[in-house]
């Protein structure tokens, strides 16, 4: 994950690229919603859910991502923005519940400040609250498909691909008709998920 001084760094090279150049699976450069701050917070639990399944990062907002000069890249956020809040935020509206740690960044440019949030995701996969995941992939988010979530269960031991739902010593109750398939592996909670490909 990238600290402070190589975010401040890649920040110099913005006078020559474009942030979404210097992107990566570990990094991504957001700005901060202009439509309201109930915007900003669902963009900013999306990355969060995204940048914690695909192993954790930093995401940085205040700076557009396609557009080349640092004056003209580097807007900035909103200078009341309270990060405990916003820390609050994503905790209720993810599941399992993600706590990202937010580090200011003086710029001079825009409203003077960045805010970068640190993701980590051991406990894969997330969604957020309405059951919606995506995982980064190199420098983008995609659609988190049932069948990467089985594989993100079973690569974090969450499931089981070697045992059915109807031998699991865990289980007490009648395998559910959805796990009927020999396809479908079953997790610690005895749900059953569709296995990957």
């Amino acid at each position: 994950m990238p600290d402070k001084s190589q975010i401040l760094e890649l920040l110099a090279r913005l006078e020559h690229v474009t942030a979404d150049a210097l992107e990566g699976q570990e990094l991504d450069f957001k700005e901060w919603s202009t439509r309201g701050h109930k915007e900003a917070v669902a963009l900013m639990v999306e990355m969060a859910v995204c940048m914690a399944n695909g192993g954790g990062g930093t995401v940085v907002f205040g700076v557009r991502d396609k557009v080349i000069g640092r004056a003209q890249a580097i807007v900035g956020v909103p200078p009341e923005l309270d990060t405990n809040l916003l820390t609050r935020a994503v905790y209720n509206e993810t599941d399992p519940k993600l706590t990202p740690d937010f580090e200011e960044l003086a710029v001079p440019e825009g409203t003077g400040r960045l805010l970068l949030m640190h993701v980590r995701g051991p406990l894969k996969p997330y969604t957020d609250t309405a059951g919606r995941g995506k995982i980064r992939f190199g420098k983008d988010c995609m659609p988190l498909t049932g069948s990467q979530r089985a594989s993100l269960l079973v690569a974090t031991g969450q499931a089981d691909q070697s045992k059915s739902c109807a031998t699991s010593p865990a289980r007490k109750t009648p395998r559910p008709t959805c796990c009927n398939s020999p396809t479908s592996i079953c997790s610690a909670a005895s749900a059953c998920w569709p296995m990957a490909a």
